[in-house]
């Protein structure tokens, strides 16, 4: 059986716009309900339309910025200003247009070591949700899907996926030869709610198999405790 709710969009566009119309009803129930709105952001090519149009919408003050704190599922260990860094894809493109306080941003530290700066965000997440042991609960994260079934920095045959006890870890893939920081399954499974973007005929199979729950995928441990929304294009779903 098929996990989550599946909306289909035209386009990458119109999945973008669906997707920021989702962060703003999310934050405007998690504000009323705890006065502040806790949200992961993805990296990818989807997630950058997303930043666009949620810019120009938060900038009619639908939300209280400073009741929104913006964290982040992965990352690799380049620097800030890397073409290559999704902090920086998220602060040009919509951190730094809106003027959100650096205090209300949570960016991987990439200038420290892999271990270091995966431990520094562990402690900050936890500072922040004042918690000194367990999982928070964020209210929204956003995910994408690779076409080899990982999710933020959750590749295949990699020891971060039997992670139990860390909010963030740092991995070695080596189809990259590279480390990456990665938020873990337990932390990403106790969100209120994920939100996968997915776009592109080259993701149809994939998505497929996640949905219809094939274990081998690193994506289809996916499974939070809230709610489980993907937002797809047509190309995605198969359609014409």
């Amino acid at each position: 059986m098929a996990r989550g709710e599946l909306i289909i969009c035209k386009d990458p566009d119109s999945v973008a716009e669906k997707a920021a119309e989702f962060f703003v009803s999310c934050g405007l129930k998690s504000i009323a309900d705890r006065g502040r709105f806790n949200v992961v952001l993805s990296g990818g090519s989807t997630p950058k339309l997303m930043f666009a149009k949620l810019a120009a919408i938060l900038a009619d003050d639908p939300l209280p910025l400073d009741k929104i704190y913006f964290f982040f599922g992965d990352e690799r260990m380049v620097p800030v200003t890397s073409e290559d860094s999704n902090f920086r894809s998220a602060n040009e493109l919509l951190l730094k247009p809106l003027g959100v306080r650096e205090q209300n941003i949570f960016r991987f530290r990439t200038e420290l070591e892999p271990d270091a700066a995966a431990a520094d965000y562990s402690r900050r997440v936890r500072g922040h949700f004042g918690i000194e042991s367990g999982f928070p609960s964020f209210d929204l994260v956003f995910l994408g899907l690779g076409t080899d079934g990982h999710t933020a920095s959750l590749f295949p045959g990699t020891d971060v996926l039997d992670e139990q006890e860390k909010i963030a870890a740092s991995v070695f893939v080596p189809k990259f030869d590279a480390h990456r920081l990665t938020l873990t399954f337990p932390v990403l499974n106790s969100a209120a709610a994920v939100a996968f973007l997915v776009t592109g005929a080259d993701k149809r199979d994939v998505l497929c198999k996640v949905r219809e729950g094939d274990s081998s995928l690193p994506a289809e441990k996916i499974n939070p405790a809230g709610d489980l929304i993907w937002f797809v294009d047509k190309a995605a779903a198969g359609q014409p």
